[in-house]
């Protein structure tokens, strides 16, 4: 978000890097806010250490999101089936996080197809089909 105390270190980095052009520190946003930001770009990129289950990433994944995560020991994996709605890169292994990262930004079509998965992966998680799942396991 940009928020707080590192920010100064964040632009920084941005400026050393050369990415003010894609990479922007929104500031806080409340929830239609970050719908927004999901709605106008093109990957979730997820680094989390550890994770229960991970909302978030079906948000993004509703918005159209691939997505690319660390496979931690739990969360992800629950979400992202690797290599069709975005990708699981070895557990704190870097250079797999970026590899995956920019094998999506360089390929419009996988991002297209993968968003296409995230989507329906997404509603897989819906209000309709958790309670149906629910119905069949309590009975009717």
């Amino acid at each position: 978000m940009g928020e707080g105390e590192e920010r100064g270190r964040l632009e920084a980095a941005i400026k050393e890097l050369h990415a003010e052009n894609y990479v922007n520190l929104t500031g806080r946003k409340d929830a239609d806010g970050v719908e927004d930001e999901m709605l106008r770009a093109s990957l979730y990129a997820m680094t989390s250490r550890s994770e229960g289950f991970p909302f978030v990433l079906l948000e993004a994944q509703s918005c159209g999101l691939p997505v690319v995560a660390f496979d931690v020991r739990v969360g992800p994996g629950f979400v992202v089936q690797n290599g069709v709605n975005g990708y699981l890169a070895a557990d704190m292994v870097y250079e797999d996080f970026c590899e995956k990262i920019a094998s999506l930004m360089k390929d419009e079509a996988l991002r297209h197809e993968m968003a296409e998965a995230a989507k329906a992966r997404a509603s897989d998680f819906s209000r309709e089909k958790v309670a149906e799942i629910w119905y069949s396991i309590l009975g009717d």
